[in-house]
């Protein structure tokens, strides 16, 4: 009979695995139809979705689930600030994208319109003229990436590399550096502004209601991390068309992914509910 309950609890602990491991993974990101749309970093902020996103703004794209984001009332935005993100760190950003309109827009910015504070930035792509340029407070600094692969028609990879040793800052078009700018530190500790995609965050000033809207354009991922994205990652990841690799040093990973294959909290409460119940049973009929 020993033996018999041994062999039991093994089963039993066997299958609370595997239960459990795939529910420390969960993300509770926004639902969207069969889809997710969150935050997939280990931070798993929580997000606010712009009224008139639909299931139909998400379609496959090279491979990639993307949102297709476009007008005011489409936007993803995070509902707190990322105090701390640029102070005392290397610290970088990377985008997959493709854009559905050929003039100057904004793909995201984490700032506030009117509001700039240390350690905002943002990007802006121009499909017409192949360029790209970023800024960062507390000036105006624009970078151009002529010449650059930015098209209206592929998806591209864009990112930008702080590095504190020589407070450097570049910027990549789908792995290649184009340009560089000297920026001094920013110390953020104090910035609650939130990071906006699709435009920038407006909150009701200057009558353009919550969100400020330049562009058109689908995203497959923004990923945020404290650390310093190498030339050769950003190009592996462009030329074997992967997301960026989350981190422990990923702030925000920002992706769309399909629920279809993955199961709900509430199925594996359901599975761990039976689990309590063969406990029990073992308690009453193999004592």
């Amino acid at each position: 009979m020993k033996k018999t309950n041994r062999m039991f609890n093994v089963l039993l602990i066997a299958a609370a695995a595997l239960v459990l491991l795939p529910m420390a993974g969960v993300t509770y990101a926004v639902p969207v139809g069969s889809y997710e749309v969150g935050d997939f970093s280990s931070f798993n902020r929580d997000l606010t979705l712009g009224a008139e996103i639909q299931e139909d703004d998400i379609m496959t794209i090279g491979g990639f689930n993307t949102l297709q984001l476009s007008g005011d009332k489409e936007y993803v935005k995070t509902v707190e600030g990322l105090q701390g993100f640029t102070y005392q760190s290397d610290w970088s950003w990377m985008t997959i994208i493709k854009s559905d309109q050929l003039a100057n827009y904004r793909v995201f910015m984490r700032g506030m319109a009117w509001a700039d504070k240390a350690g905002d930035f943002d990007l802006r792509v121009d499909a017409g003229t192949n360029s790209m340029y970023s800024w960062n407070t507390p000036f105006w600094k624009q970078l151009s990436a002529s010449d650059a692969a930015i098209n209206n028609t592929d998806l591209v990879w864009l990112a930008g590399t702080y590095d504190i040793l020589d407070s450097t800052y570049r910027l990549y078009v789908n792995g290649t550096e184009v340009n560089s700018m000297s920026i001094a530190p920013m110390d953020d500790r104090d910035n609650n502004n939130p990071l906006n995609i699709n435009g920038q965050w407006a909150n009701n000033n200057h009558g353009v209601g919550n969100v400020y809207v330049e562009g058109s354009f689908s995203i497959a991922q923004l990923i945020l991390s404290k650390s310093l994205f190498s030339a050769s990652d950003l190009q592996t990841a462009y030329a074997n068309g992967e997301y960026m690799t989350s981190n422990g040093n990923t702030w925000f990973d920002f992706k769309v992914e399909s629920t279809t294959s993955v199961p709900e909290p509430a199925t594996m409460l359901l599975l761990g509910a039976g689990l309590i119940g063969l406990a029990g049973f073992r308690k009453k009929y193999l004592k």
